[in-house]
């Protein structure tokens, strides 16, 4: 049956599926399920699959027409126990270290109030070998300015996770009643909106906490979306333009998003503009400091003349 859900969706990721899997059957927690979504792939993703199950009964094989991650994703939810008491979104080429499960369940049996946990990460290579960290800070309003949240801090509130938190999908374990509340991926968001779409709808309903252990290898390789910073900032403003135009969300809700919109492009905004310029002065780069500290005078400018912070349009 399995207390914990574990969907995965796939795309031509077989080559990783065996020590992914390899990384699930070392869990020193061992009650859950494994559900692979097949996403129309055109390489051996199903065989594979179909391989390793015959050595683990938990693991299950979904196949679908290639629609997308957010659609796969919902196809192994809806494919996944009913009962269990938690899910969780895996990526395919990523691997968990041997306690993951055990912490992340243990914190959210212990914290009845939050909804979803997640933790911190090391990077790899293609190849399996670290690479350097990712910071990821999570930024909140002080009263007249920006705050990074400590790591020894859980709560994360919206505005941060709207505010580009790092509460990714395959480092996240969510109750399945909370997630259940919510209206779950969303597909017009496109892969690297989805997330933050999904973790603001959970924050409504619930506490967000971070777990301050590196429980889980990401893999950075070229054919991630993720390197693609053009897309990103694509799909960042349709999250922003979903959330602008939302108009069926009660009179609190609206008002946290707002706050949270309005952080991100002012205060915020203004305060990574002069860190960043400050950064190219020590380097010496002035032009690139010259233009983040217009930046700047500009943001500053639509704060005092208390602008609109929304965005006009999704391109």
């Amino acid at each position: 049956m399995g207390a914990v859900s574990i969907i995965t969706p796939c795309f031509n990721g077989a080559r990783y599926l065996e020590a992914l899997c390899g990384s699930l059957r070392a869990q020193t927690f061992t009650d859950w399920e494994h559900i692979v979504v097949d996403d129309g792939s055109t390489d051996d993703t199903a065989s594979a699959v179909k391989r390793l199950m015959i050595d683990d009964p938990r693991l299950h094989l979904v196949r679908t027409e290639h629609g997308g991650v957010a659609r796969a994703r919902k196809a192994g939810y809806r494919a996944s126990n009913a009962s269990s008491r938690y899910v969780y979104f895996l990526d395919a080429d990523d691997l968990l270290e041997p306690d993951m499960l055990r912490v992340m369940v243990g914190y959210l049996d212990g914290h009845p109030r939050v909804g979803l946990a997640y933790c911190g990460f090391t990077c790899i290579d293609d190849a399996g070998r670290a690479l350097p960290d990712i910071v990821l800070p999570r930024y909140v309003p002080t009263r007249f300015g920006v705050r990074e949240l400590a790591a020894d801090e859980p709560e994360t509130p919206l505005v941060s996770i709207y505010c580009w938190a790092p509460v990714m999908e395959s480092v996240s374990v969510l109750r399945r009643e909370v997630y259940a509340r919510t209206d779950g991926w969303d597909e017009s968001m496109g892969q690297g909106g989805e997330g933050v779409d999904l973790f603001v709808q959970v924050a409504f309903h619930s506490e967000v906490h971070f777990v301050n252990q590196r429980l889980y290898r990401y893999r950075r390789h070229g054919a991630q979306a993720s390197h693609d910073y053009a897309r990103l900032q694509r799909q960042d403003l349709r999250v922003q333009v979903k959330w602008r135009d939302r108009r069926d969300l009660p009179p609190g809700f609206r008002a946290l998003i707002d706050e949270a919109q309005a952080f991100r492009a002012g205060r915020l905004r203004l305060h990574l503009s002069l860190a960043t310029a400050f950064r190219y002065l020590r380097r010496a780069e002035v032009r690139h400091a010259a233009t983040c500290f217009f930046e700047s005078l500009r943001t500053a400018s639509r704060m005092a003349r208390r602008e609109s912070p929304w965005p006009l349009q999704a391109s």
